[in-house]
């Protein structure tokens, strides 16, 4: 029924912002945010310049670490926006 709705990517969506916070730690996930995922590109608020320089090294990691975690690529790619 699910896949009938078109609701199997959403879900997986959702898984992935779900890991968010076992990805990147509590510490990193209490300064962002996930905020959606488009196409492939999950987009993260973060506080400031800082922290999205900071998260810049980690992209990659962060990324496989998402998708190990909910079991398939969902996630190509990270953007990190500042928060308003």
């Amino acid at each position: 029924m699910i896949e009938d709705l078109g609701l199997t990517g959403k879900m997986a969506e959702c898984r992935a912002k779900m890991a968010w916070e076992e990805a990147v730690g509590a510490s990193l996930a209490l300064q962002t945010r996930p905020v959606r995922i488009h196409r492939g590109r999950l987009e993260v608020a973060v506080p400031s310049s800082v922290w999205r320089a900071q998260l810049s090294f980690m992209k990659r990691d962060i990324v496989d670490r998402i998708n190990k975690l909910i079991g398939e690529e969902v996630v190509k790619e990270l953007v990190l926006l500042n928060r308003r």
